[in-house]
């Protein structure tokens, strides 16, 4: 079953500063980060029960090259909405 990826506003501003930090530290080292992350929404839209359970219905998948958590929450429109990409070392979903 084929799932529809949304990204929230925060989510995407979450990706695109990660980026766009990365794409600082050295050359062509965002595009491996987002190459990371859409690897990870990959695999969530072949098998959205695949994440850990963060609370309640939102799920969680870890990044294993970059120190970033993606959550995410599956509805029944076949539709997965990402909340967040965080860095998990900043703790920055909180905020």
């Amino acid at each position: 079953m084929a799932y529809i990826i949304k990204l929230t506003p925060t989510a995407f501003n979450d990706l695109q500063k990660a980026i766009d930090y990365y794409n600082e530290q050295q050359k062509g080292l965002g595009k491996k980060f987002d190459r990371a992350v859409r690897e990870i929404f990959a695999q969530v839209q072949k098998v959205p029960k695949s994440g850990s359970f963060m609370y309640d219905s939102v799920r969680f998948r870890v990044l294993k090259q970059f120190p970033f958590i993606i959550l995410y929450e599956f509805v029944e429109n076949k539709t997965i909405i990402i909340y967040r990409v965080f860095n998990s070392s900043l703790n920055s979903y909180w905020q």
